[in-house]
């Protein structure tokens, strides 16, 4: 049994993406300091480690070497020669377990340094390489160090709604690529609008910030064997805040955010996915128009329905009758066994139900319409009278296309006069046919109503002008 002066051991990882696969196990390269009498400037390593090594590689057909280099592939020691795919080994074997490689002195004096400060990344690398070419076929990076090597992986949508729900469709693979286990870190869920994630614990918000962190998206990961690939499983859905606004973000998983974990290397600690954060379809979309106005004047039967100083409707969907001076009769197209009456002397308007348009009769409900008159009396015609709707609902459901416009829970405004286009998740657009060189946007996520001018209809952009409307989203 020999004696040796010390034991050291290197350790061979192999790299590639995030993504990690089974071919990137980190593998062991002992190398020990041989005895004084084996000679100087020479160490013995570890053979099987070696073929261990090189069997990650199809070496069928290949003319080549397997080297020891320094990190710009200058070559220190060559190892073996590869002849149609078999190695033939050009050291001395020890024991059947060891090649007693000699390295030049100056090589030798700066392995042995850095081996004894055990560098985390000293700058070796065991290489395969192509005699006929002199091409690098393939390159392993070597450390001094024994430690742990944490990877995620994910898998998600490329698509997602804010606020909505996400467990089984995320799917979360974290694995061990180094030489020692790991205990006690955690996994994080980060929605981000950049690439700039910061590896540090994130923060919850239930509102969007930058680098937030998702409701139920930490995990505490108690143990991960070297070699050990494990799935995460989510117990609670991870939640997209709300108030995201759409557009394109960055989602990340990131492995010992807390940065607990002592590892060979750090900047695979996190896995970068692109995803595209839409609103989700609302149920109803309400637009609620407060302090309507329905203008009538009795010279001429003209009467239009105006809020905001946008004409809704011009009448032409509504039919009107005079019985007297002071008392007056309308309808609308869509109304069946109803109507409603003016006094423009009581001031007051009432639904008639049960009774025939354009004559008296009928069950009378007083609505609450204040009527405001302009001249006029019992025998006199008005000049023109309003009603002061307190408001009108139009309600439109994106997913039959069903569109409403309500007072009191009647019809009011004639839908097929109408279009809706979607043009983004969280964008609407309503078109009245009597409209000229304008139409209306919808914000749903910022629950706000546009007037546009200057754009094209199904299509974003144009001069946007805020206008008074209300909106209300029932999902």
């Amino acid at each position: 049994m020999r004696k040796y002066l010390s034991v050291l051991l290197l350790v061979v990882f192999f790299f590639g993406s995030f993504l990690f696969s089974d071919n990137n196990n980190a593998t062991f390269l002992k190398l020990e300091q041989p005895s004084v009498k084996e000679g100087k400037y020479r160490l013995l390593i570890n053979l099987n480690h070696i073929e261990a090594i090189i069997s990650n590689y199809n070496l069928q057909g290949i003319d080549g070497f397997v080297e020891f280099a320094d990190s710009t592939d200058l070559v220190q020691a060559r190892l073996g020669k590869i002849e149609n795919g078999k190695v033939r080994w050009l050291h001395k074997i020890v024991d059947h377990e060891f090649l007693l490689v000699k390295f030049h002195r100056t090589y030798y004096k700066d392995i042995m340094a850095k081996l004894e400060a055990k560098s985390k990344k000293p700058g070796f690398q065991i290489l395969l390489s192509d005699s006929k070419t002199q091409v690098v076929l393939k390159g392993y990076e070597i450390t001094f160090c024994k430690m742990p090597d944490l990877v995620v992986e994910l898998t998600y949508p490329v698509k997602i709604a804010s606020g909505q729900p996400l467990k089984e469709e995320i799917i979360i693979t974290i694995k061990n690529n180094g030489a020692l286990a790991a205990d006690n870190f955690d996994l994080d869920l980060v929605l981000s609008r950049d690439k700039q994630i910061p590896l540090q614990k994130a923060t919850y918000s239930e509102i969007f910030q930058d680098d937030v962190l998702l409701k139920n998206g930490r995990k505490n990961i108690d143990h991960l064997e070297p070699g050990e690939k494990k799935s995460i499983k989510l117990t609670e859905p991870v939640m997209i805040p709300k108030n995201t606004p759409p557009g394109k973000y960055y989602l990340a998983a990131m492995i010992d955010s807390g940065n607990v974990i002592n590892e060979f290397n750090e900047e695979n600690n996190i896995f970068l996915g692109f995803i595209i954060v839409e609103f989700k379809e609302p149920k109803k979309i309400i637009l609620e128009l407060i302090d309507t106005v329905i203008k009538f004047n009795p010279s001429t039967y003209d009467l239009q329905i105006v809020n905001s100083g946008i004409v809704f409707s011009n009448g032409k969907d509504w039919r009107k009758c005079r019985m007297k001076a002071y008392l007056y009769q309308i309808t609308h197209v869509g109304w069946k066994d109803v109507h409603w009456e003016i006094s423009t002397l009581e001031k007051g308007v009432w639904e008639i139900t049960g009774g025939q348009f354009c004559k008296t009769g009928g069950k009378a409900r007083e609505l609450k319409i204040k009527v405001n008159v302009r001249g006029g009396s019992k025998i006199a015609l008005p000049i023109s009278f309003k009603l002061l709707l307190p408001k009108i609902q139009i309600i439109y459901e994106p997913a039959t296309k069903k569109m409403q416009a309500l007072s009191f829970g009647n019809q009011i405004i004639y839908v097929p006069f109408w279009k809706v286009c979607k043009v983004s998740s969280h964008l609407y657009q309503f078109s009245n046919s009597i409209w000229k060189n304008f139409f209306i946007e919808v914000n749903t996520q910022e629950k706000k109503v546009y007037r546009v001018t200057n754009g094209n209809f199904c299509k974003a952009g144009g001069t946007q002008e805020p206008i008074p409307i209300q909106v209300k989203i029932e999902e």
